[in-house]
């Protein structure tokens, strides 16, 4: 809707913290406190995402593409574009669909290996 409406750069800002909170859940879920700071999480999430079947690498890689455009949209460059949104938006939606498949699948009811 922020798109739709003119505002890419909320857009992109909102759609990492809708994969930044994913990434948290997935981490709680699976028993591993999270970091309190965002590079902590990104870090914690990657090496997780790496270890973890079904997530991968790309998964890590993504989130840290997301913070690197809110960054950008929050306190840089002005000119996001609707491409550049709907591109994080894409990411942000692949992370919190690998996430909730996670969880549902039993993401942390299963003692780790």
């Amino acid at each position: 809707m922020l798109v739709d409406s003119g505002y890419p750069r909320q857009a992109t800002s909102r759609a990492y913290y809708a994969a930044f909170y994913a990434a948290r859940a997935a981490l709680e879920a699976a028993g591993i406190s999270p970091p309190k700071t965002h590079s902590g999480l990104r870090s914690r999430f990657s090496e997780f995402a790496h270890a973890t079947p079904g997530f991968g690498g790309e998964v890590g890689r993504a989130l840290s593409q997301l913070e690197t455009g809110r960054t950008d949209a929050d306190y840089g460059d002005p000119a996001i574009t609707v491409d550049e949104a709907n591109d994080a938006i894409t990411k942000a939606e692949h992370i919190v669909d690998v996430v909730e498949r996670a969880i549902a699948s039993g993401l942390g009811s299963k003692p780790p290996s």
